[in-house]
């Protein structure tokens, strides 16, 4: 439960724009979405400073993005630039999980060891797993950002953004439940496949 409310709340606090335009442009539409997206991003960047809580780069990002793209589809009257906000946002993580894997620890091994999961060690089998991990959630974010191209751009935009809905959110929870559930019974399998570096040099 503790692991599900932390989710949530990353999800609320680095996306909550982007859910209250899927909401208001249900009912209002688009403009009216985009100036209430525009308009949580920076109330939530000012509570934020003012409540003197840490900002990371996902924050920055996500909210840069819906600002920037926000203003242009503003001045051409038209859903243009917010079609690529999706997608950009997807290779924006892709990219951030897949050049992790070249720092001491990859950012899987990382939340894994802040959710007081597994000891702080680092050896080479466990850099290794967690490698694997993180690039098979670059891929998957890499996938993702393909599929909202091609459905930002041949299928009306509200439908579009209802599939976006229901296939990112659904995707990203099947996942989570990987990464939260099976971590031993795929560490079984792949030392049971000998592709361990440790198993590598015997």
């Amino acid at each position: 439960m503790l692991a599900f409310k932390k989710i949530l709340s990353f999800l609320i606090s680095n996306f909550g724009p982007l859910i209250g335009f899927y909401l208001v442009n249900l009912f209002w539409g688009f403009q009216t979405a985009v100036v209430v997206s525009i308009g949580l991003a920076l109330v939530e960047y000012v509570w934020l400073k003012l409540n003197k809580r840490k900002i990371d780069v996902f924050f920055y990002f996500s909210s840069g993005i819906i600002v920037i793209f926000g203003l242009l589809d503003l001045y051409i009257e038209a859903p243009f630039f917010f079609k690529l906000e999706s997608s950009i946002t997807n290779l924006f993580f892709a990219a951030f999980f897949g050049l992790s894997v070249f720092n001491e620890k990859s950012i899987t091994q990382i939340f894994a060891e802040n959710r007081n999961k597994m000891t702080a060690d680092n050896s080479d089998d466990k850099r290794f797993f967690f490698a694997c991990f993180t690039l098979f959630w670059a891929f998957y974010f890499f996938v993702k950002a393909l599929v909202y191209l091609w459905l930002n751009f041949n299928m009306q935009f509200e439908n579009a953004m209802f599939l976006r809905l229901i296939l990112g959110k659904g995707s990203l929870w099947v996942m989570l439940g990987i990464s939260i559930l099976l971590p031993k019974q795929i560490w079984a399998l792949m030392e049971k496949a000998r592709v361990f570096p440790s198993q590598r040099s015997r």
